[in-house]
Protein backbone atom coordinates (compact mmCIF):
# COMPACT_ATOMS: atom_id res chain seq x y z
CA UNK A 1 0.00 0.00 0.00
CA UNK A 2 1.36 3.59 -0.81
CA UNK A 3 1.97 5.47 2.45
CA UNK A 4 -0.35 8.25 3.08
CA UNK A 5 0.39 12.09 2.19
CA UNK A 6 1.93 13.71 5.80
CA UNK A 7 -0.76 16.55 6.53
CA UNK A 8 0.65 20.01 5.99
CA UNK A 9 0.03 23.03 7.87
CA UNK A 10 -2.79 25.01 8.13
CA UNK A 11 -3.47 28.39 5.97
CA UNK A 12 -5.13 31.39 6.84
CA UNK A 13 -8.46 31.72 4.44
CA UNK A 14 -8.91 35.73 3.28
CA UNK A 15 -11.48 38.01 4.58
CA UNK A 16 -14.51 39.02 2.12
CA UNK A 17 -13.73 42.35 0.90
CA UNK A 18 -15.78 45.04 2.40
CA UNK A 19 -16.01 43.19 5.55
CA UNK A 20 -15.40 45.14 9.42
CA UNK A 21 -14.86 41.74 11.25
CA UNK A 22 -15.96 41.88 14.68
CA UNK A 23 -15.43 40.12 18.22
CA UNK A 24 -17.12 38.48 21.10
CA UNK A 25 -16.14 37.20 23.88
CA UNK A 26 -17.30 36.37 27.47
CA UNK A 27 -15.82 38.24 30.50
CA UNK A 28 -15.43 37.40 34.07
CA UNK A 29 -18.19 39.03 35.17
CA UNK A 30 -20.34 36.26 33.08
CA UNK A 31 -21.14 39.33 30.01
CA UNK A 32 -21.52 38.83 26.46
CA UNK A 33 -19.25 41.89 24.64
CA UNK A 34 -19.09 42.58 21.01
CA UNK A 35 -16.21 44.44 19.23
CA UNK A 36 -15.59 46.56 16.32
CA UNK A 37 -12.32 45.67 15.02
CA UNK A 38 -12.58 48.79 12.63
CA UNK A 39 -13.12 51.27 15.11
CA UNK A 40 -11.91 49.32 18.28
CA UNK A 41 -15.08 49.60 20.27
CA UNK A 42 -16.66 47.86 22.08
CA UNK A 43 -20.37 47.26 24.05
CA UNK A 44 -21.84 44.67 26.15
CA UNK A 45 -24.80 43.23 24.75
CA UNK A 46 -26.09 40.02 26.62
CA UNK A 47 -25.24 38.68 30.53
CA UNK A 48 -24.12 35.10 29.18
CA UNK A 49 -23.12 33.61 32.76
CA UNK A 50 -20.64 31.51 30.81
CA UNK A 51 -16.86 29.98 31.48
CA UNK A 52 -14.75 32.74 30.18
CA UNK A 53 -12.14 30.43 28.81
CA UNK A 54 -14.60 28.35 26.74
CA UNK A 55 -15.49 29.36 22.87
CA UNK A 56 -18.30 31.13 22.00
CA UNK A 57 -19.85 29.73 18.71
CA UNK A 58 -20.80 32.51 16.08
CA UNK A 59 -23.56 30.92 13.56
CA UNK A 60 -26.82 31.88 11.86
CA UNK A 61 -26.34 35.66 12.82
CA UNK A 62 -26.15 34.40 16.22
CA UNK A 63 -23.98 33.79 19.14
CA UNK A 64 -23.96 30.78 21.14
CA UNK A 65 -22.55 29.58 24.53
CA UNK A 66 -22.82 27.36 27.91
CA UNK A 67 -24.44 29.22 30.82
CA UNK A 68 -22.93 26.90 33.31
CA UNK A 69 -21.63 29.11 36.46
CA UNK A 70 -22.77 32.58 38.58
CA UNK A 71 -20.38 35.46 39.34
CA UNK A 72 -20.55 35.98 42.58
CA UNK A 73 -19.80 39.07 44.64
CA UNK A 74 -16.62 37.71 46.19
CA UNK A 75 -15.64 37.81 42.64
CA UNK A 76 -15.79 34.19 42.49
CA UNK A 77 -17.84 31.93 40.65
CA UNK A 78 -20.31 28.68 41.41
CA UNK A 79 -21.44 25.90 38.99
CA UNK A 80 -24.36 25.65 37.80
CA UNK A 81 -26.03 22.66 38.40
CA UNK A 82 -27.97 22.11 35.36
CA UNK A 83 -25.90 23.92 32.48
CA UNK A 84 -27.78 24.99 29.25
CA UNK A 85 -27.03 26.42 25.56
CA UNK A 86 -28.06 30.04 25.31
CA UNK A 87 -28.03 31.84 21.88
CA UNK A 88 -27.74 35.82 21.38
CA UNK A 89 -29.47 37.07 18.11
CA UNK A 90 -27.54 39.83 17.02
CA UNK A 91 -30.58 41.21 15.12
CA UNK A 92 -32.70 41.04 17.29
CA UNK A 93 -31.02 41.57 20.44
CA UNK A 94 -32.60 39.03 22.54
CA UNK A 95 -31.38 35.93 24.29
CA UNK A 96 -32.99 32.00 24.02
CA UNK A 97 -32.61 29.11 25.66
CA UNK A 98 -31.86 25.77 23.16
CA UNK A 99 -32.17 23.50 25.91
CA UNK A 100 -29.73 21.65 28.36
CA UNK A 101 -25.65 20.85 27.32
CA UNK A 102 -22.23 21.21 28.49
CA UNK A 103 -20.70 22.07 24.97
CA UNK A 104 -21.98 23.83 22.15
CA UNK A 105 -19.85 23.77 18.27
CA UNK A 106 -20.63 24.11 14.76
CA UNK A 107 -20.30 21.90 11.88
CA UNK A 108 -17.63 22.98 9.79
CA UNK A 109 -19.60 23.67 7.27
CA UNK A 110 -21.64 26.13 8.87
CA UNK A 111 -24.92 24.22 8.17
CA UNK A 112 -25.85 23.25 11.72
CA UNK A 113 -25.34 23.61 15.68
CA UNK A 114 -24.10 20.54 18.26
CA UNK A 115 -25.34 20.61 21.68
CA UNK A 116 -23.86 17.67 23.82
CA UNK A 117 -26.44 16.79 26.06
CA UNK A 118 -24.35 14.45 27.93
CA UNK A 119 -20.96 12.34 27.37
CA UNK A 120 -22.35 10.21 24.73
CA UNK A 121 -25.17 12.13 22.88
CA UNK A 122 -25.23 14.94 20.49
CA UNK A 123 -28.75 17.43 19.79
CA UNK A 124 -28.90 19.03 16.56
CA UNK A 125 -30.13 22.77 15.56
CA UNK A 126 -30.31 25.15 12.31
CA UNK A 127 -28.08 27.72 12.40
CA UNK A 128 -30.92 29.73 14.05
CA UNK A 129 -31.34 27.69 16.92
CA UNK A 130 -34.33 25.53 15.75
CA UNK A 131 -34.30 21.82 16.72
CA UNK A 132 -33.61 19.61 13.96
CA UNK A 133 -35.33 16.31 15.42
CA UNK A 134 -31.95 14.43 15.40
CA UNK A 135 -30.83 13.22 18.20
CA UNK A 136 -27.08 11.27 17.56
CA UNK A 137 -25.78 8.53 20.15
CA UNK A 138 -22.58 8.13 20.58
CA UNK A 139 -21.76 3.92 20.01
CA UNK A 140 -21.57 2.09 23.02
CA UNK A 141 -17.71 2.58 25.02
CA UNK A 142 -17.10 5.76 23.18
CA UNK A 143 -17.46 9.07 24.80
CA UNK A 144 -17.58 12.69 23.31
CA UNK A 145 -14.02 14.47 23.51
CA UNK A 146 -14.24 17.47 26.12
CA UNK A 147 -12.02 20.14 26.49
CA UNK A 148 -9.23 20.33 28.38
CA UNK A 149 -6.36 22.60 30.51
CA UNK A 150 -5.02 22.19 26.83
CA UNK A 151 -6.98 23.33 24.81
CA UNK A 152 -10.93 24.04 23.98
CA UNK A 153 -10.70 21.40 21.04
CA UNK A 154 -14.26 21.59 18.66
CA UNK A 155 -14.77 17.81 18.50
CA UNK A 156 -16.64 18.07 15.10
CA UNK A 157 -14.15 17.40 12.13
CA UNK A 158 -15.28 17.60 7.96
CA UNK A 159 -14.74 13.44 8.49
CA UNK A 160 -16.74 12.69 11.62
CA UNK A 161 -16.86 13.35 15.98
CA UNK A 162 -13.98 12.97 17.69
CA UNK A 163 -14.91 10.71 20.66
CA UNK A 164 -12.98 9.05 23.35
CA UNK A 165 -12.44 5.48 24.94
CA UNK A 166 -12.75 5.20 28.67
CA UNK A 167 -12.32 5.06 31.26
CA UNK A 168 -8.92 6.55 31.29
CA UNK A 169 -6.20 4.43 33.36
CA UNK A 170 -2.99 7.09 33.22
CA UNK A 171 0.19 5.18 31.84
CA UNK A 172 -1.80 1.73 32.22
CA UNK A 173 -4.41 1.62 30.02
CA UNK A 174 -4.62 5.11 28.36
CA UNK A 175 -7.60 6.44 26.39
CA UNK A 176 -7.71 6.10 22.26
CA UNK A 177 -8.44 8.84 20.21
CA UNK A 178 -11.07 7.73 17.68
CA UNK A 179 -13.05 9.45 15.11
CA UNK A 180 -16.99 8.72 14.50
CA UNK A 181 -19.21 8.99 11.36
CA UNK A 182 -22.74 9.61 12.23
CA UNK A 183 -23.52 8.99 9.13
CA UNK A 184 -22.51 5.44 9.19
CA UNK A 185 -21.70 4.72 12.84
CA UNK A 186 -18.18 3.77 11.93
CA UNK A 187 -15.44 4.50 14.59
CA UNK A 188 -11.77 4.97 13.19
CA UNK A 189 -9.00 4.61 15.94
CA UNK A 190 -6.54 7.30 15.50
CA UNK A 191 -4.48 6.72 18.33
CA UNK A 192 -3.54 6.30 22.29
CA UNK A 193 -4.15 10.14 23.46
CA UNK A 194 -3.36 11.81 26.99
CA UNK A 195 -5.10 15.00 25.58
CA UNK A 196 -6.71 16.34 22.84
CA UNK A 197 -5.81 20.45 21.99
CA UNK A 198 -7.45 21.38 18.66
CA UNK A 199 -9.10 21.11 15.37
CA UNK A 200 -9.10 23.35 12.44
CA UNK A 201 -11.15 22.72 9.25
CA UNK A 202 -9.94 24.95 6.48
CA UNK A 203 -13.38 27.19 4.85
CA UNK A 204 -14.60 24.60 1.79
CA UNK A 205 -12.06 21.56 2.65
CA UNK A 206 -13.14 17.67 2.49
CA UNK A 207 -10.61 17.33 5.54
CA UNK A 208 -9.44 18.63 9.40
CA UNK A 209 -6.11 18.74 11.30
CA UNK A 210 -6.26 17.11 14.42
CA UNK A 211 -3.50 18.54 17.42
CA UNK A 212 -3.39 16.08 20.19
CA UNK A 213 -1.07 15.11 22.63
CA UNK A 214 0.19 11.14 22.69
CA UNK A 215 -0.36 9.25 25.82
CA UNK A 216 3.46 8.71 25.79
CA UNK A 217 3.43 12.79 27.41
CA UNK A 218 2.75 11.53 30.72
CA UNK A 219 6.13 9.93 31.27
CA UNK A 220 8.13 10.87 28.27
CA UNK A 221 9.52 14.73 28.80
CA UNK A 222 10.17 15.32 24.74
CA UNK A 223 6.55 14.74 23.97
CA UNK A 224 5.63 15.41 20.72
CA UNK A 225 2.66 17.62 19.32
CA UNK A 226 0.38 14.87 16.77
CA UNK A 227 -1.31 16.44 14.05
CA UNK A 228 -3.50 13.99 12.33
CA UNK A 229 -6.07 14.50 9.02
CA UNK A 230 -9.41 13.32 9.43
CA UNK A 231 -9.62 12.00 6.15
CA UNK A 232 -6.59 9.48 6.18
CA UNK A 233 -5.63 9.35 9.66
CA UNK A 234 -2.33 10.35 8.29
CA UNK A 235 -0.09 11.39 11.22
CA UNK A 236 3.03 13.82 11.61
CA UNK A 237 4.85 14.07 14.57
CA UNK A 238 5.93 17.69 15.61
CA UNK A 239 8.68 17.68 18.19
CA UNK A 240 10.42 20.60 20.29
CA UNK A 241 13.70 21.93 18.64
CA UNK A 242 14.66 21.90 22.66
CA UNK A 243 14.67 18.47 23.27
CA UNK A 244 12.12 19.28 26.37
CA UNK A 245 8.37 19.06 25.22
CA UNK A 246 5.83 21.66 24.69
CA UNK A 247 4.68 23.96 26.94
CA UNK A 248 0.85 23.18 27.72
CA UNK A 249 -2.20 25.07 25.49
CA UNK A 250 -2.79 25.76 21.95
CA UNK A 251 -4.77 26.03 18.93
CA UNK A 252 -4.68 26.45 15.26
Amino acid sequence: QPTPVLPSLPTGAPAPTGVIPKVAWSDYQGQLHIGDLSGLGEHVVAQTDADPTASLVALGGGISWVRSEYPTPLQTVDPIADPTVQRFDLATGTTTTLGPGSQVFAAPDGSRVYVATSADELVEYTPAGVPIGHDLRVPTGWFLSASSLLGDPVPVTANGVLVMSAPQQILRNPSTLALWNPDTGRVRTIGKVWKVIGAYTRPGAPSSLIAWAPASCEKVRNCPLEITDSSTLATRSVYSPFGQGFEFGGGF
